[in-house]
């Protein structure tokens, strides 16, 4: 595997800062959704993520890395802070609001940033002390159905818990993920007790009417416009867009990781 530079040059200052001689840190969980191939569904699964704990009462923090633009922010601008991941300053924002929230904190990284993100998490000690139980963080690995997901899985997996590892397959992009069902990787993987999620395939006129508005998928089932007023969206296709959903969260809520942030004071 080749190697990948980490992602900020000042990373020694960043480790000052999330090392402050407490022997434990207390606060939120981070859910860190990425991939290193883009249009692979990161920003959806993101997207989910918040919503879900949204619907289950227990609203999560946004972390938006595809800066300046945002991608995530476009669906919840009232929520979302948008920060570039590779300075130390929008590392330090981030972990200070974990360690001073117990709120659930989703972090949506842009496509190509996964491994340099774990490098840097690596050497700012991030990664020591998830390990310790110190910090409670959880990669949900968006991988696409082609043959180089199947070496970002096998370094992440060198570097993670398996127990913090979330392999999640967006069938919007790729229905059958034949590399990846058919590898050692993959076998390795569930063996160690790895967990796969599928995120099914939501029909493309639903998908494309969502983003085209920029409402979170719950407010288009309640046909409620991006200000919240009644919306004038197609009750087909809200009910195909329910069903979806509906199934998603099904599967979320089997989740041991999500239903421990839902519990308050379980941090």
């Amino acid at each position: 595997m080749k190697k990948v530079k980490a992602v900020s040059k000042g990373a020694s200052s960043a480790k000052s800062a999330t090392n402050q001689g407490n022997s434990k840190m207390s606060g939120g969980r981070l859910f860190i959704v990425g991939g290193d191939k883009g249009g692979v569904g990161k920003t959806t699964v993101s997207r989910l993520l918040v919503e879900y704990f949204d619907e289950m009462k227990r609203p999560a923090r946004p972390f938006d890395t595809e800066f300046p633009r945002g991608s995530l922010a476009r669906f919840a601008p009232s929520t979302t802070r948008l920060i570039d991941i590779t300075t130390v300053k929008s590392q330090i924002e981030l972990f200070d609001s974990i360690a001073s929230s117990p709120a659930p904190h989703v972090l949506d990284l842009r496509a190509g940033t996964f491994s340099s993100v774990l490098k840097t998490f690596e050497d700012i000690s991030i990664l020591e002390q998830m390990r310790e139980g110190k910090l409670q963080l959880f990669f949900f690995h968006v991988i696409g159905g082609n043959y180089e997901a199947l070496g970002e899985v096998a370094d992440a997996m060198a570097q993670l818990p398996i127990q913090r590892h979330i392999v999640v397959k967006s069938h919007a992009t790729d229905p059958d993920f034949v590399f990846w069902h058919g590898s050692d990787i993959r076998a390795k993987f569930l063996k160690a007790g790895g967990i796969e999620l599928g995120i099914p395939r939501l029909d493309e006129l639903v998908y494309e009417t969502v983003d085209t508005n920029s409402v979170p998928f719950r407010s288009f089932i309640a046909n409620k416009n991006a200000e919240g007023r009644e919306g004038n969206y197609s009750l087909v296709l809200r009910g195909y867009c329910r069903k979806w959903l509906g199934e998603i969260f099904g599967e979320f809520s089997k989740l041991d990781c999500l239903k421990r942030a839902l519990v308050r004071g379980d941090e």
